[in-house]
C-alpha cells in the first residue's frame, strides 16, 4: 500500500512538473494547480510514512494473531484517552500507547522544523516573484508550499499535542487498573 501511494505521489509530481513546464500559463490556473497537487500529495505522502512508521515500531510487540477488530477498537480507546472496558482491547492499546510514546519527538523541534521550511519556501517565492517579475510557475509552487506549511504547523501541533496527552491518561489509566486488579498484600485469615 505504501508503495502504491509513493508511486501515485510521484507520477502527480511529475505530472506537474511536465505540466509547469510551459511557461505561459495563466495564473489562475497556476494557483488552482499548485494547491490541488499539494492537496492530492499531502495526504499520500502522510500515508506513505504511516504505513513505514507502522512498520518500524518499537516496545512492546503486538501478536501477528491478534484480531484486527480489537486492534481498531484499541485505536479508538486511545484516541479517546480512556479505557475501553475490554481487558484485551486494553491490552493492545497499551501496547500501541507505549510504541507511540517510544517514537515520540519533542513538539517544539515539529515546530522549528516545518516553520522554518514554511518560512523558506515562502522566501523562495518571493524571489522568484522579483526574478521574474510577476508571479511565474516557481514563485507560486513555492507560495502554496509555504503557505501550506505553516497552516499544517498551526493546525497539527495542537491536534498531536492533544493526541498525546490523550495516550498519556490511557496509560495512567491503564497502570491505575492493574494496580488496582493487583492483590494489595497477602491475604489474612
Amino acid at each position: 500500500m505504501a508503495g502504491a501511494a509513493f508511486g501515485l505521489l510521484l507520477f502527480l509530481a511529475m505530472a506537474l512538473g511536465l505540466f509547469l513546464a510551459f511557461d505561459d500559463q495563466p495564473l489562475y490556473l497556476l494557483l488552482v494547480l499548485a494547491f490541488l497537487g499539494a492537496a492530492l500529495g499531502a495526504p499520500l505522502f502522510v500515508v506513505t510514512l504511516l504505513a513505514l512508521l507502522n512498520n518500524s515500531v518499537g516496545g512492546r510487540v503486538i501478536p501477528a494473531e491478534t484480531d484486527p477488530a480489537d486492534v481498531r477498537a484499541a485505536r479508538r480507546a486511545l484516541r479517546s484517552g480512556e479505557l475501553s472496558g475490554r481487558p484485551e482491547v486494553d491490552r493492545i492499546a497499551r501496547a500501541l500507547a507505549s510504541q507511540a510514546r517510544g517514537q515520540e519527538m519533542p513538539l517544539w523541534m515539529y515546530a522549528v522544523l516545518f516553520t522554518l521550511v514554511g518560512v523558506m519556501n515562502l522566501v523562495y517565492a518571493w524571489s522568484r516573484y522579483g526574478d521574474h517579475g510577476g508571479w511565474h510557475w516557481m514563485a507560486v509552487l513555492g507560495l502554496a508550499a509555504g503557505v501550506l506549511m505553516l497552516v499544517g504547523t498551526a493546525v497539527g501541533l495542537p491536534i498531536e499535542a492533544r493526541q498525546r496527552r490523550r495516550t498519556r491518561a490511557f496509560a495512567a489509566a491503564y497502570t491505575a487498573r492493574g494496580e488496582e486488579d493487583r492483590p494489595k498484600g497477602p491475604e489474612r485469615s
